[in-house]
């Protein structure tokens, strides 16, 4: 899945997965680089049951955040990366 469009991204919070926790949390955290480009602190990569971002790529372990920005993530994974393991939907 590794390509050079995929950014691994330090520190995520994993309640709901974001990096715009910087100020309330005790580790280091990157920062959105979606929210850096657009001078925001709003964008999360999921809130639980509500939504995903576009260009959320998954999680790596421990709590590396995997981010296609300014990418889209169907643009840059593979249909078998797609597709969700627990449920078996494909990314549209």
């Amino acid at each position: 899945m590794m390509n050079g469009k995929i950014r691994q991204l330090k520190g995520g919070h994993l309640g709901d997965i974001d990096l715009v926790s910087q100020d309330k949390v005790s580790w280091e955290q990157a920062v959105c680089p979606w929210n850096e480009a657009e001078g925001v602190n709003t964008h999360k990569c999921t809130v639980k049951y509500t939504s995903i971002c576009k260009y959320f790529c998954g999680v790596k372990y421990l709590d590396t955040i995997l981010c296609s920005y300014p990418y889209e993530n169907v643009d840059v994974l593979s249909r078998e990366e797609a597709v969700c393991p627990c449920c078996g939907n494909v990314a549209k």
